[in-house]
């Protein structure tokens, strides 16, 4: 996923969707596409439309975890630095705490 910031995306006028990248990445592989800051559909109604960002929308939450895991981890650098001073036993305690402070 890009790191990009899409801003708010709309429907015929009406908002659906704010400021996240997952839904724009799940439209490109779908019936819908972008065009500007305009969400295009090939023939959906707006309650398969809501459906649909729904459906996404919860997916994407179901895996907020991971986005967490991802911005709490040392960097690889400060990894291998933990595994040369503490070794393998206080390289996984470092990662054992941040899997426990973001659960799945």
């Amino acid at each position: 996923m890009s790191n990009k910031d899409y801003g708010s995306f709309f429907i015929e006028g009406e908002e659906i969707v704010t400021d996240y990248n997952y839904l724009i990445e799940a439209i490109g592989h779908s019936d819908w596409y972008v065009d500007g800051d305009v969400i295009i559909n090939s023939g959906k109604t707006f309650l398969e439309i809501q459906a649909e960002t729904t459906r996404l929308q919860d997916e994407y939450n179901s895996v907020q975890y991971q986005r967490d895991r991802i911005e709490a981890y040392p960097s690889i650098e400060d990894q291998l630095d933990d595994l040369y001073h503490n070794g393998y036993d206080g390289w996984k305690d470092t990662i054992t705490a941040i899997k426990i402070k973001h659960p799945k």
